[in-house]
Protein backbone atom coordinates (compact mmCIF):
# COMPACT_ATOMS: atom_id res chain seq x y z
CA UNK A 1 0.00 0.00 0.00
CA UNK A 2 1.34 3.53 -1.01
CA UNK A 3 2.29 5.73 1.71
CA UNK A 4 -0.56 8.03 0.25
CA UNK A 5 -3.23 5.81 0.95
CA UNK A 6 -2.25 6.06 4.09
CA UNK A 7 -2.31 9.32 4.40
CA UNK A 8 -6.00 9.31 2.64
CA UNK A 9 -7.19 6.49 5.97
CA UNK A 10 -5.66 9.19 8.26
CA UNK A 11 -7.37 11.86 7.04
CA UNK A 12 -10.61 10.25 6.41
CA UNK A 13 -10.73 8.78 9.98
CA UNK A 14 -10.58 12.45 11.37
CA UNK A 15 -12.07 14.36 9.82
CA UNK A 16 -14.95 12.32 8.19
CA UNK A 17 -15.48 8.92 10.35
CA UNK A 18 -14.52 11.23 13.96
CA UNK A 19 -15.92 14.69 13.00
CA UNK A 20 -19.01 14.11 10.70
CA UNK A 21 -20.06 10.32 10.98
CA UNK A 22 -19.20 10.33 14.67
CA UNK A 23 -19.33 13.87 16.02
CA UNK A 24 -17.07 13.05 18.96
CA UNK A 25 -16.17 15.44 21.06
CA UNK A 26 -13.13 18.11 20.50
CA UNK A 27 -11.34 16.68 23.46
CA UNK A 28 -11.28 13.31 21.95
CA UNK A 29 -10.42 14.50 18.75
CA UNK A 30 -7.31 16.22 20.40
CA UNK A 31 -6.73 13.26 22.08
CA UNK A 32 -6.16 10.79 19.43
CA UNK A 33 -4.73 13.66 17.29
CA UNK A 34 -1.65 13.79 20.06
CA UNK A 35 -1.37 10.15 20.01
CA UNK A 36 -1.28 9.32 16.28
CA UNK A 37 1.61 12.70 16.45
CA UNK A 38 3.52 10.79 18.75
CA UNK A 39 3.23 7.38 17.13
CA UNK A 40 4.21 8.19 13.84
CA UNK A 41 7.41 10.13 15.52
CA UNK A 42 8.00 7.48 17.20
CA UNK A 43 7.76 4.90 13.67
CA UNK A 44 9.31 7.30 11.40
CA UNK A 45 12.25 7.94 14.17
CA UNK A 46 12.90 3.48 14.57
CA UNK A 47 12.72 2.97 11.06
CA UNK A 48 14.88 5.96 10.03
CA UNK A 49 12.60 7.67 7.73
CA UNK A 50 9.97 11.00 7.24
CA UNK A 51 6.86 10.67 8.30
CA UNK A 52 5.55 11.38 4.78
CA UNK A 53 7.13 8.08 4.08
CA UNK A 54 5.58 5.92 5.89
CA UNK A 55 2.95 3.86 4.90
CA UNK A 56 0.09 1.57 6.59
CA UNK A 57 2.18 -1.80 5.96
CA UNK A 58 5.05 -0.13 8.36
CA UNK A 59 2.80 -0.14 11.36
CA UNK A 60 2.42 -3.21 12.36
CA UNK A 61 1.64 -4.61 16.03
CA UNK A 62 5.26 -5.32 16.93
CA UNK A 63 5.27 -0.84 16.13
CA UNK A 64 2.59 -0.45 18.21
CA UNK A 65 3.68 -2.70 21.04
CA UNK A 66 7.42 -0.80 20.89
CA UNK A 67 5.57 2.29 21.08
CA UNK A 68 3.41 1.37 24.02
CA UNK A 69 6.65 -0.01 25.66
CA UNK A 70 8.14 3.62 24.83
CA UNK A 71 4.92 5.44 26.56
CA UNK A 72 5.61 3.58 29.79
CA UNK A 73 9.39 3.08 30.13
CA UNK A 74 10.80 6.15 28.50
CA UNK A 75 7.86 8.89 28.78
CA UNK A 76 6.42 7.27 32.73
CA UNK A 77 3.27 7.63 31.56
CA UNK A 78 0.33 5.76 33.80
CA UNK A 79 -1.08 2.93 32.96
CA UNK A 80 -4.91 4.75 32.06
CA UNK A 81 -2.50 7.08 29.98
CA UNK A 82 -0.77 4.20 27.99
CA UNK A 83 -4.48 2.54 27.62
CA UNK A 84 -6.15 6.11 26.51
CA UNK A 85 -3.11 5.93 23.83
CA UNK A 86 -3.78 2.48 23.00
CA UNK A 87 -7.64 3.24 22.44
CA UNK A 88 -6.72 5.64 19.63
CA UNK A 89 -4.65 3.38 17.35
CA UNK A 90 -7.55 0.48 17.86
CA UNK A 91 -9.90 3.23 16.58
CA UNK A 92 -8.31 4.03 14.00
CA UNK A 93 -7.75 0.36 13.24
CA UNK A 94 -11.34 -0.54 13.18
CA UNK A 95 -11.84 2.15 10.90
CA UNK A 96 -9.34 0.60 8.28
CA UNK A 97 -10.86 -2.70 8.63
CA UNK A 98 -14.09 -1.25 6.93
CA UNK A 99 -12.26 0.63 4.47
CA UNK A 100 -8.96 -1.68 3.40
CA UNK A 101 -10.33 -5.80 3.13
CA UNK A 102 -6.75 -6.30 2.37
CA UNK A 103 -5.52 -4.51 5.87
CA UNK A 104 -8.42 -7.00 7.93
CA UNK A 105 -5.66 -9.47 9.18
CA UNK A 106 -3.03 -6.74 10.38
CA UNK A 107 -5.80 -4.84 11.84
CA UNK A 108 -6.97 -7.91 13.85
CA UNK A 109 -3.56 -8.44 15.19
CA UNK A 110 -3.24 -4.70 16.13
CA UNK A 111 -7.25 -5.49 17.68
CA UNK A 112 -6.12 -8.31 19.94
CA UNK A 113 -3.39 -6.58 21.71
CA UNK A 114 -5.22 -5.97 25.44
CA UNK A 115 -5.41 -3.00 27.46
CA UNK A 116 -3.72 -3.18 30.54
CA UNK A 117 -5.60 -3.42 33.96
CA UNK A 118 -4.76 -1.23 36.73
CA UNK A 119 -5.49 -0.87 40.55
CA UNK A 120 -7.66 1.71 41.33
CA UNK A 121 -6.81 3.23 44.92
CA UNK A 122 -9.31 3.48 47.13
CA UNK A 123 -11.85 6.61 47.66
CA UNK A 124 -11.09 8.86 49.97
CA UNK A 125 -14.15 11.04 51.29
CA UNK A 126 -14.43 14.42 53.85
CA UNK A 127 -17.19 14.04 56.25
CA UNK A 128 -19.88 16.48 56.50
CA UNK A 129 -18.01 18.60 59.32
CA UNK A 130 -15.41 18.85 56.87
CA UNK A 131 -17.08 20.02 53.92
CA UNK A 132 -18.78 22.83 56.26
CA UNK A 133 -14.96 23.85 56.91
CA UNK A 134 -14.45 23.65 53.61
CA UNK A 135 -17.82 26.01 52.82
CA UNK A 136 -16.87 28.33 55.26
CA UNK A 137 -12.95 29.33 53.84
CA UNK A 138 -14.26 31.98 51.25
CA UNK A 139 -14.61 35.63 52.44
CA UNK A 140 -18.32 35.97 52.03
CA UNK A 141 -17.65 40.28 52.55
CA UNK A 142 -16.31 40.31 48.87
CA UNK A 143 -17.50 39.28 45.66
CA UNK A 144 -14.82 37.29 45.09
CA UNK A 145 -15.22 34.91 47.92
CA UNK A 146 -19.20 35.16 47.09
CA UNK A 147 -17.87 33.47 43.93
CA UNK A 148 -15.69 31.29 46.02
CA UNK A 149 -18.45 29.86 48.05
CA UNK A 150 -20.86 29.32 45.15
CA UNK A 151 -17.92 27.22 43.35
CA UNK A 152 -17.88 25.12 46.26
CA UNK A 153 -21.03 24.60 46.61
CA UNK A 154 -22.16 24.10 43.59
CA UNK A 155 -19.57 21.14 43.20
CA UNK A 156 -20.76 20.17 46.69
CA UNK A 157 -24.26 19.39 45.78
CA UNK A 158 -23.96 18.64 42.18
CA UNK A 159 -21.14 15.81 42.16
CA UNK A 160 -20.23 17.26 38.71
CA UNK A 161 -16.57 17.22 37.60
CA UNK A 162 -14.98 20.52 37.27
CA UNK A 163 -14.70 20.94 33.78
CA UNK A 164 -19.11 20.85 33.85
CA UNK A 165 -19.02 23.25 37.24
CA UNK A 166 -16.46 25.71 34.42
CA UNK A 167 -19.07 25.22 31.39
CA UNK A 168 -22.10 26.13 33.10
CA UNK A 169 -23.77 29.43 31.82
CA UNK A 170 -26.98 31.37 34.05
CA UNK A 171 -29.48 30.23 31.72
CA UNK A 172 -28.77 26.87 32.96
CA UNK A 173 -29.42 27.32 36.26
CA UNK A 174 -33.15 27.68 37.62
CA UNK A 175 -33.48 29.93 41.10
CA UNK A 176 -36.74 29.06 41.48
CA UNK A 177 -37.99 26.18 44.00
CA UNK A 178 -36.80 23.60 43.24
CA UNK A 179 -33.39 25.19 42.30
CA UNK A 180 -31.78 23.20 39.77
CA UNK A 181 -28.62 23.38 37.57
CA UNK A 182 -28.44 21.69 33.94
CA UNK A 183 -24.56 20.27 33.24
CA UNK A 184 -23.41 19.26 30.44
CA UNK A 185 -21.52 15.83 31.14
CA UNK A 186 -19.29 13.10 29.94
CA UNK A 187 -19.61 12.10 26.38
CA UNK A 188 -21.70 15.76 25.96
CA UNK A 189 -25.27 14.57 28.23
CA UNK A 190 -27.39 16.25 30.01
CA UNK A 191 -28.05 15.82 33.67
CA UNK A 192 -30.93 17.84 35.60
CA UNK A 193 -29.57 17.84 39.09
CA UNK A 194 -31.90 19.18 41.78
CA UNK A 195 -31.20 20.47 45.13
CA UNK A 196 -28.19 22.22 43.93
CA UNK A 197 -28.57 25.76 46.86
CA UNK A 198 -29.17 23.46 49.43
CA UNK A 199 -25.98 24.29 51.10
CA UNK A 200 -25.42 27.75 49.78
CA UNK A 201 -27.04 31.17 49.87
CA UNK A 202 -28.81 32.13 46.86
CA UNK A 203 -27.83 35.74 46.53
CA UNK A 204 -24.11 34.57 46.38
CA UNK A 205 -24.47 31.79 43.74
CA UNK A 206 -27.13 34.29 41.70
CA UNK A 207 -24.72 37.04 41.77
CA UNK A 208 -21.55 34.76 40.68
CA UNK A 209 -23.52 32.95 38.00
CA UNK A 210 -24.59 37.07 36.18
CA UNK A 211 -20.55 37.56 36.35
CA UNK A 212 -20.62 39.78 39.27
CA UNK A 213 -18.09 37.70 40.94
Amino acid sequence: MKPSSFASLLHAFFHEWMGKQRNLSHHTVCSYRDTWKMFLQFTASRGRRQITQLSLADLQASEVLAFLDYLEEDRKVSIGTRNCRLAAIHSFFTFVAHREPLAIAQCAEIAYIPVKKTSRPAMCYMDAEEIAAVLREPDQSSLEGQRDHALLALLYNTGARIQEALDVCPRAIRFESPAQVELLGKGRNYDDLGNMLSSAPRTPIRSSAMGYG
